[in-house]
C-alpha cells in the first residue's frame, strides 16, 4: 500500500470512529474524546445505539467510565434500559480489580457486593434480594477459595445454612435450619473435609407461616408529552419539570398535576384523572412517588 493510500485509510478510520462515538457532554463533562495515540482515553459514554443490545433505545445510556491508554480504569457504571443503575465495577488495567456492586432493576436495590481480583472473588461477598434482605454471605481468601464463615438465609431473614470453610474445604460444623428457625441437620467435618457425623432433626416449633403478599403500590404516573407549566404567566413546555411545587397542565389547559416535583418526577400531591369526555373522573393523591389514596374533587 502506498503512503498516500495509507494516510487516506487512517483518515477514513478516524472519521468512522468520530461518527460512531461522537464527542458528548455527560453531567457537565466532555466525553468520548479520542486519544492522541488512537486509543480511548478519559471519560467515555456508550449508548444503546453503540452496543445494539436488545431492550435499549438508541439514546439510552448503557455504560459510563474512564479509559486509560485504551483500557478500562476506576469505577465503571452500567445501566438497565429503565435508567436504573445495574452495576458499579472497579477496573485496573482493563480487568476487574477492587470492589463491585450490582443492583436489581429497582432504584437503589443492591443485589451483590464484593471484591474482585481478576476473575476471582476475594474477601467478603454478600447477596441481597430485591427487598433488601440478605440471602447469602460468603468469604474468600486471596486465591479466590472459600475461606471463613459462610451462610445462606431464608427470605424471611432466618439462617438456612451456616458453616465454615478453610482454603476451599468444609471445616468444622455445618448447620441447616428450617424456615421457622429450628435446627434441621447438623454435619461435622474432619480436617480434610470428610464427613465425620451427620444428624437430621425434626421440626419442634410450628412451621413458619408465609405472610400475605403486599399489594404493589402504584407509582406516580409519568409526565406525558404535550404538557406545560406556567412561569410568570408564560406557557412553557414541560420537557423537564423544575424541582419544588409546580402545577402541570394538559395541552388544552386542564390541570394534570398539582404538587411537588423532584428530579423531573412527580413526588407528592394530586394527580387529576379525566374520563373519555374530558371531565374530571377522580383525583389520586401521591406521597414519596407512590399512590396513597383517592382525593376529593374540589373547585379549581
Amino acid at each position: 500500500m502506498s503512503t498516500l493510500k495509507l494516510i487516506i485509510s487512517i483518515l477514513l478510520l478516524c472519521t468512522f470512529l468520530q461518527n460512531n462515538y461522537g464527542q458528548v457532554n455527560y453531567n457537565g463533562q466532555e466525553a468520548n474524546i479520542p486519544g492522541e495515540n488512537g486509543r480511548k482515553s478519559g471519560l467515555w459514554v456508550f449508548y444503546g445505539k453503540d452496543k445494539n443490545i436488545k431492550g435499549y433505545q438508541p439514546e439510552d445510556i448503557y455504560e459510563v467510565g474512564v479509559f486509560v491508554d485504551g483500557r478500562k480504569d476506576s469505577v465503571w457504571k452500567r445501566f438497565y434500559p429503565s435508567g436504573n443503575l445495574m452495576s458499579e465495577i472497579t477496573y485496573k488495567g482493563g480487568r476487574p480489580n477492587g470492589p463491585f456492586t450490582t443492583y436489581h432493576d429497582k432504584e437503589g436495590a443492591v443485589e451483590e457486593q464484593g471484591n474482585q481480583s481478576g476473575l476471582v472473588l476475594v474477601g467478603s461477598h454478600v447477596r441481597t434480594n430485591i427487598d433488601g434482605q440478605v440471602i447469602m454471605e460468603k468469604n474468600y481468601n486471596d486465591k479466590g477459595q472459600s475461606d471463613g464463615p459462610q451462610a445462606y438465609y431464608h427470605d424471611n431473614g432466618k439462617p438456612e445454612l451456616v458453616w465454615t470453610k478453610k482454603d476451599g474445604v468444609n471445616n468444622g460444623t455445618l448447620t441447616r435450619y428450617y424456615k421457622n428457625g429450628d435446627v434441621k441437620e447438623v454435619t461435622e467435618y474432619g480436617e480434610g473435609g470428610e464427613i465425620v457425623n451427620s444428624t437430621k432433626k425434626e421440626r419442634v416449633n410450628p412451621p413458619f407461616e408465609e405472610p400475605k403478599p403486599k399489594e404493589p403500590q402504584k407509582l406516580a404516573p409519568k409526565i406525558p408529552a404535550g404538557t406545560h407549566i406556567q412561569i410568570n404567566g408564560k406557557k412553557i413546555a414541560a420537557v423537564t419539570i423544575p424541582p419544588g411545587k409546580q402545577k402541570v397542565f394538559k395541552e388544552g389547559g386542564d390541570i394534570l398535576y398539582d404538587g411537588f416535583f423532584e428530579e423531573g418526577k412527580f413526588k407528592e400531591g394530586e394527580y387529576y384523572v379525566y374520563d373519555e369526555d374530558g371531565l374530571i373522573h377522580h383525583i389520586e393523591v401521591y406521597k414519596n412517588f407512590r399512590f396513597v389514596a383517592n382525593g376529593v374533587i374540589k373547585d379549581l
